[in-house]
């Protein structure tokens, strides 16, 4: 059974500004939020809806939000790494977390 998967389009960040980055960031991700309510996979078995899981909603942000969202989970992923943060964060409030602090809010 297909579902039907609208598309808000690659998103597109504000060069060398931060503070725009995140605000864009923000409102590219509650598209995303009305994507995955209105697009959730079926149960193959029931053929009841279920949500999508976070590994799911990560790789669709990947594919649908094109090469910015990638580098931006990439950088997230890779300073993280370096911190070795113990928070159960989702990856997009980790994305948050890092574009806050280059504003300096």
């Amino acid at each position: 059974m297909a579902t039907y998967m609208p598309s808000p389009g690659q998103f597109r960040g504000a060069d060398a500004d931060p503070e725009a980055t995140l605000e864009l960031f923000t409102n590219y991700l509650e598209k995303m939020d009305k994507v995955f309510m209105v697009s959730r996979g079926y149960n193959p078995a029931t053929g009841n809806k279920v949500d999508w899981t976070s590994d799911e909603k990560k790789a669709i942000l990947h594919v649908e939000g094109g090469k910015e969202v990638a580098e931006l989970f990439k950088y997230v992923s890779e300073a993280t790494a370096r911190q070795r943060s113990s928070s159960s964060s989702t990856p997009t409030t980790k994305v948050r977390s890092r574009l806050t602090r280059g504003t300096g809010r």
